[in-house]
């Protein structure tokens, strides 16, 4: 009994991690929990490239690794991979920068076909494009000015587009044309837009200057919070009506703070008397708090 105890903890330590062995060869047929078979010994799965494990076989493998079926493992595979398929050796999608062929490797075919996602064999066999493209034989043609996300096609005309990059409309016959409108970004129609550039406010379909705003509501339509120097007004920003002031309050009438050298009095911004100070006391303006830079206390 002591005998055979000896040869079993001979096996364990000639076969870590294996959970059962063909004794008289000494072969490992299963091992334990998340280690794999590979080559009669038993590997830990996700040091090889496995993302899951199932049934002592690798189910599913990382990027940069595809499917041994057949062993149940995963092998180095194309570095552009990033997500490996259950077929033989096989990619399912590649890098969003990169061609599918025949969902076994990656290629870049951004020279001889751009804009193609998964092809037959080589890039100039292409049988699927990428958004703001078409599928012209089997190569992908560009749809001018339209945009690359957001344009998956569901009916049979590839050609139009779904959605114009900034600045551009889309006319009846869903061709991308350049607006008129100064400052637009997105257009409703030829005549109406949507969405205007930074600062800009959509007032009656044009876009107009918001001077001094430097946010505006969800809506678009007015300031929500404006520049130093400037105060809302009714979702407007209007320079603060208090002379040397730094920042408005809740509106341009209020100042909650004063330029350098200036501090708050009765809603105003007076001087203050001692010099080179930056911020004076605000009951005593004869006093300093603060200094101006490279400057200090005598």
């Amino acid at each position: 009994m002591f005998l055979i105890y000896l040869s079993l903890l001979s096996i364990a330590s000639e076969l870590p991690y294996c959970d059962t062995v063909h004794t008289p060869n000494k072969i490992c047929e299963k091992c334990t929990s998340n280690y794999l078979l590979i080559n009669a010994k038993c590997h830990f799965a996700y040091e090889n490239g496995c993302a899951s494990v199932l049934t002592n076989k690798c189910s599913a493998c990382m990027r940069g690794y595809k499917m041994d079926v057949e062993n149940g493992v995963c092998v180095v595979g194309d570095e552009y991979c990033n997500k490996g398929t259950s077929r033989e050796l096989a990619c399912q999608t590649c890098r969003a920068d990169l061609t599918s062929i025949d969902q076994k490797y990656c290629l870049n075919c951004t020279t001889s076909n751009p804009g193609c996602v998964t092809a037959d064999g080589k890039c100039d066999n292409c049988n699927k494009c990428k958004d703001g493209y078409y599928l012209s034989g089997k190569t992908c043609v560009r749809i001018p000015n339209c945009k690359l996300s957001g344009n998956e096609q569901a009916q049979e005309d590839k050609t139009v587009c779904k959605e114009c990059i900034d600045g551009y409309y889309l006319d009846s016959t869903k061709k991308c044309v350049k607006g008129a409108i100064a400052h637009c970004l997105s257009y409703s129609s030829a005549s109406i837009c949507q969405k205007c550039e930074t600062s800009y406010l959509t007032v009656n379909n044009k876009c107009t200057l918001m001077e001094g705003c430097s946010a505006l509501t969800l809506e678009k339509d007015k300031c929500n919070s404006c520049t130093l120097g400037y105060g809302l007004d009714s979702g407007m920003c209007k320079k603060c009506s208090i002379d040397h002031c730094k920042v408005c309050g809740t509106n341009y009438k209020e100042c909650t703070m004063c330029l350098d050298e200036y501090s708050k009095e009765d809603d105003k911004c007076v001087p203050c008397t001692s010099p080179n100070c930056k911020v004076c006391n605000s009951i005593d303006k004869t006093k300093c708090t603060y200094c101006l830079e490279r400057l200090h206390f005598k």
